[in-house]
């Protein structure tokens, strides 16, 4: 049995411009390393989720390399970059730890190679390798949240228009009828009826929704949760 297979392992952006990009540079990358390493690449496996969000081994590509360790196809697996298997420190420790139980070895390249969890200091090493790259994507999604945020409060439209609110130069202007019955909903809300039966009775009075269809527990709901509505009323108070 050979001890020189090896997997290569890409997780790609969703924007498409990143993503082309992306999907040329580390293939090449991990291509280049096996060889100056004499490992031979059987296959190289992509993914385009978030890697902050969904656990390595519950990834597409993630579960097949699974796969292929426990069937012994291959004895390493490389990677380009920290960030590019791992967003989550928490799942990258066990990740490591569950494919280093296997006898096989995990390769980041930009770490300089073979990852040794095992090692004090290079565990400590990939610990706050892990940090930084979990850090990056939870402080971009802390601006963007804190950013809209604001946007709402003064009143500015951010994604698609609410119901009870009109767009107009970028700003969310109240519709009187319309915010009649969004505060009807939430009255009938907080009075325990039941979101199925609010959607019944709106439908029943022939009450338009803002595409003009009919009223479902879902819309129901999405309007008694949103929060651009609580602010922007608040404020109007």
């Amino acid at each position: 049995m050979h001890d020189n297979k090896a997997i290569g392992y890409i997780r790609v952006s969703t924007d498409k411009e990143k993503q082309a990009n992306s999907l040329v540079a580390q293939p090449e990358t991990i291509k280049r390393y096996a060889q100056a390493q004499d490992l031979d690449v059987v296959d190289i496996v992509s993914d385009e989720v978030s890697a902050l969000k969904v656990p390595f081994f519950e990834r597409p590509g993630g579960a097949s390399i699974r796969a292929m360790i426990q069937n012994g196809k291959v004895q390493h697996v490389i990677g380009a970059k920290v960030d590019r298997i791992f967003r989550n420190a928490q799942d990258g420790l066990a990740t490591a730890d569950w494919i280093k139980a296997q006898g096989v070895e995990l390769h980041i390249i930009d770490t300089g190679g073979i990852l040794n969890v095992n090692d004090a200091a290079g565990r400590m090493m990939f610990t706050m390798l892990l940090s930084v790259a979990e850090f990056e994507p939870r402080r971009i999604s802390q601006r963007t949240k804190e950013a809209l945020g604001v946007m709402r409060k003064n009143g500015q439209v951010v994604g698609t228009v609410p119901y009870g609110y009109r767009e107009e130069n970028g700003q969310l202007i109240e519709i009187p009828g319309e915010m009649e019955v969004v505060r009807d909903i939430q009255e009938r809300s907080a009075g325990k009826m039941k979101l199925k039966d609010i959607a019944t009775y709106l439908n029943n009075h022939h009450v338009p929704t803002k595409q003009g269809g009919k009223w479902y527990a879902s819309t129901i709901r999405n309007i008694v949760k949103r929060k651009d509505i609580e602010v922007n009323r608040d404020a109007a108070l």
